[in-house]
């Protein structure tokens, strides 16, 4: 197998996976700002995955805004009834 074959390979793999590969590998490689235990930091992380799925597409954008509902409670940062506040318009 040839160079080229190698890199044809890999190009069709990645074109048929990328979205995968970003789902996985973004939290992965934000991981730092989150184990440090500073709220500030893991919002950041939180804002940082968002951001990256919004911009790429990965995911369908109504299934991507609703991951800070999960992911605020989760790490302490905000109240569930805080969070969902931010979704609600008062009438």
């Amino acid at each position: 197998m040839n160079f080229l074959n190698i890199l044809l390979i890999v190009r069709n793999f990645l074109s048929h996976n990328w979205k995968s590969l970003i789902i996985i590998f973004v939290p992965i490689v934000l991981l730092p700002l989150a184990v440090t235990g500073n709220k500030a930091m893991q919002c950041g992380y939180i804002i940082g995955i968002v951001a990256v799925f919004w911009i790429t597409e990965v995911m369908n954008l109504a299934v991507t805004s609703l991951i800070p509902i999960v992911l605020f409670p989760a790490f302490g940062i905000l109240t569930p009834s805080t969070v969902a506040a931010c979704y609600m318009k008062v009438i």
